[in-house]
């Protein structure tokens, strides 16, 4: 019996070290979703503001 104990204990690290990162990965998923979303609304803004910045001004005829 004595030699199923060193299997289940890291058996049982195994398992806490997995969760440990599962639950990181899960976190930094939920950071880069966030900057994902700031970055597609900025991005969004600086393409409708330079839209309308050139439909403001003069029209120019180039040779």
């Amino acid at each position: 019996m004595r030699t199923m104990l060193p299997t289940f204990l890291r058996l049982t690290v195994i398992i806490a070290i997995a969760l440990v990162v599962i639950a990181l990965l899960g976190w930094a998923l939920h950071l880069i979703v966030i900057a994902a979303i700031v970055a597609a609304v900025i991005v969004g803004a600086l393409f409708l503001y330079n839209m309308v910045r050139r439909r403001a001004g003069v029209p120019v005829i180039r040779r």
